[in-house]
């Protein structure tokens, strides 16, 4: 009777009008990304291309600072500013605009100053990364709030598993053309074999974003006075000293700082087994084939 009763919901309620069609256009979303990543994942191919631009295993910790900072920091100033909003999607789209300017200018300094300055290259490439990840970081409290505004409760567990099922599907895929990138296969040579990489990241990522400009975003029920950023952290410390925070927040730190150990771990490996950075396409195969295993939509729970 219930499932009756919610399906009559969806189909005669405003908010949920064109929710099948921002269903999929989430999975696509999520999809493409999952895809974006593995051609350029910081934790294995950024990180090697700025160890082998250097010689030195500082920039690749730094990127991954970068990475953790940029994604996690910037929304714990600005969330309050953002719940604020009544439409998250034109915010969504700004910082599509500034993950764009950031990724379109690793490249070009890939281009044109790693082969002759690599050490101004590697700065001014963490410079770019850091406007992507931070513009990035942003993006997703938007997207946060629109997919809890677009996808119904009941299958929400189907959004996030498709999109990571699928998607580390083509990753494995993914991960042979990253070998045979950096192999020489493709006739490039250091640094410009990551160049295409990373043009190649930048068009999966350009064909993710415009998915998600497509959503329907239905307008918000209500929408509280914006927080300073003061406010937001009080908050923030009054949910952890009363133990509200859920496991999930405190699992997501933890995974974070596992991922920060993947691209010391892959160099260490490299350097002491003598391999060289195609092994980074094989990487991808074990990183992508366990979450393969492990993601599929119809092992999971239900």
């Amino acid at each position: 009777m219930g499932d009756d009763s919610q399906r009559t919901d969806l189909a005669v309620s405003d908010r949920w009008q064109y929710w099948k069609r921002n269903f999929w256009l989430g999975v696509i979303n999520g999809i493409l990304f999952k895809v974006g990543i593995t051609f350029s994942h910081p934790s294995t191919v950024l990180a090697v291309f700025l160890t082998k631009l250097t010689g030195s295993e500082l920039y690749a910790g730094i990127l991954t600072a970068v990475a953790g900072l940029g994604w996690f920091l910037p929304p714990m100033f600005v969330a309050g500013w953002v719940e604020s909003l009544p439409r998250k999607l034109p915010l969504y789209a700004h910082m599509a605009f500034g993950r764009a300017i950031g990724w379109l200018w690793m490249i070009a300094i890939v281009v044109f100053v790693a082969p002759q300055f690599p050490i101004y290259a590697a700065l001014l490439f963490l410079l770019g990364y850091a406007v992507y990840t931070v513009t990035g970081g942003i993006s997703s409290l938007a997207f946060m709030d629109i997919f809890a505004r677009t996808v119904p409760f009941r299958r929400r567990g189907a959004f996030w598993g498709l999109r990571m099922f699928w998607g580390s599907v083509l990753g494995i895929g993914v991960g042979v053309i990253v070998r045979q990138v950096l192999k020489g296969d493709w006739g490039l040579d250091f640094p410009y074999n990551y160049a295409l990489l990373l043009s190649f990241a930048f068009v999966i990522y350009a064909l993710a974003w415009l998915t998600f400009f497509l959503i329907h975003e239905p307008p918000a029920e209500w929408t509280p006075p914006p927080k300073s950023w003061r406010e937001q952290l009080q908050t923030m410390v009054e949910l952890e000293t009363k133990g509200r925070f859920p496991p999930t927040h405190k699992s997501q730190v933890a995974d974070g700082h596992r991922a920060h150990r993947i691209a010391f771990l892959q160099h260490l490996c490299c350097r002491e087994t003598r391999c060289k950075a195609v092994f980074t396409g094989g990487f991808h195969h074990c990183r992508d084939g366990r979450k393969f295993a492990g993601e599929h939509p119809l092992e999971r729970p239900r």
